[in-house]
């Protein structure tokens, strides 16, 4: 699929006394797909708190499914990239990346169901669960909508703002592509916090102990583990 490339912003802050300069731009070639899926496994695995608190990185089948997800996603060219701008203004690598699909009414995701690994498909059905209590398209009146799957930063570029920057610029890269809302499912208060300071708005949110997979609470423990309370779907109009 050939995807026009779409210039979504540069930016300059100043970490530890030093200049950091990066720009924002969807990815369309086979290289920086395949960069954004390795920092994805390495950074973004991990430090989710669903993924952590079920250890998918520890479960091959559930790895391999969310590695397939996010790699047949990218090949859409919609997914962000954040990179370094080298002093003559190239392009240099990747320190920030969030996987985004286009989410059409009539064509369900239900063929995530057949994806192997006990852990993702908890995830999965976490996620299904909670879409199921509203109804994005009726409320917004559309037919497809920007959806998430996952937003990431180098670690070495935290508190540079770059979390913020990718989620602000969701807002340009829809108008390219035609929509007029984003959705994601938020699961760390952090990212909670920040969608919220962009104008995001809350349509489900639930704690995790609360939720219910199949007879199980598999989230409860997590508040005493890694202090997060609960998980939200979200959404931004733009107008």
């Amino acid at each position: 699929m050939t995807v026009s490339k779409i210039p979504l912003g540069e930016y300059q802050v100043t970490k530890d006394g030093k200049v950091i300069k990066y720009c924002l731009e969807n990815i369309t070639s086979q290289v920086k797909m395949d960069e954004a899926l390795e920092h994805m496994i390495n950074y973004f695995l991990p430090r989710e708190p669903l993924s952590k608190y079920l250890d998918v990185c520890s479960d091959e089948p559930s790895k391999n499914s969310v590695k397939k997800l996010w790699a047949e996603a990218l090949q859409d060219g919609h997914a962000i990239g954040a990179y370094l701008l080298n002093s003559n203004g190239t392009i240099g690598r990747l320190i920030g990346t969030n996987i985004i699909i286009v989410s059409n009414k009539n064509a369900p995701h239900d063929e995530i169901l057949q994806l192997e690994g006990e852990q993702f498909q908890i995830i999965f059905k976490t996620f299904k669960s909670l879409m199921e209590r509203v109804d994005v398209y009726d409320r917004y009146g559309v037919d497809e909508y920007l959806e998430g799957l996952g937003l990431s930063v180098h670690p070495e570029y935290h508190g540079c703002n770059l979390g913020y920057r990718i989620l602000e610029s969701r807002e340009k890269l829809c108008k390219a592509l035609g929509l007029n809302v984003a959705v994601t499912m938020f699961t760390a208060a952090s990212s909670q916090h920040i969608a919220r300071k962009l104008g995001y708005e809350t349509l489900v949110e639930i704690d995790y102990d609360e939720v219910k997979i199949e007879g199980r609470y598999p989230y409860r423990g997590i508040w005493e583990k890694m202090k997060e309370k609960k998980f939200t779907l979200m959404a931004l109009e733009f107008k």
